[in-house]
């Protein structure tokens, strides 16, 4: 699918994002000279108040950076932001915290958030943009991202390294 454009209510960040009918969004903003760094927004459906989402920078959810978000459920309205890369593709052995190169998250308040039915994360990722985490076409300037979710709560909610899930 082709992503699109749209301006969040909430942060007034306009972003080139893709929406599921299913409820899970995101979008990314990037400055007009991009170095390392770029805006992210992922709002995921949750369950019960369970649940998590996340992207990955590849057309297939090994080898390369993910960056998820879930609800901490320990906490009000706090929401935990994970990098991460999947090793394999069963939950034992899957998405690990990623530390192949400095990333910082950095969250932006206004939309980050949980509600009833959603999670929200919105964020600067400062070196997120790097040869070893995405993939990209640089002859067309173009790059493709996959997305996952799930509806079942996270097993430790207010650790960032926990385990995911199956989605």
């Amino acid at each position: 699918p082709s992503a699109s454009t749209y301006t969040d209510a909430e942060t007034n960040i306009t972003f080139l994002g893709y929406e599921t009918t299913t409820g899970f969004k995101f979008g990314m903003a990037l400055p007009a000279s991009p170095t390392t760094d770029l805006i992210v927004q992922i709002i995921s459906p949750l369950k019960n108040g369970g649940g998590w989402g996340g992207i990955d920078f590849g057309s297939e959810m090994t080898g390369y950076l993910m960056i998820a978000a879930w609800p901490d459920t320990t906490k009000t309205d706090t929401v935990l932001i994970s990098p991460r890369i999947a090793t394999g593709y069963e939950v034992s052995n899957g998405a690990n915290v990623y530390t192949a190169s400095n990333i910082t998250i950095t969250q932006i308040p206004s939309g980050t958030f949980v509600n009833g039915t959603h999670v929200a994360a919105t964020f600067v990722c400062a070196g997120c943009i790097v040869a070893d985490s995405f993939k990209s076409d640089v002859s067309t300037g173009s790059a493709t991202f996959s997305y996952a979710y799930a509806l079942t709560a996270v097993p430790n909610p207010d650790e960032v390294d926990t385990q995911l899930s199956d989605h």
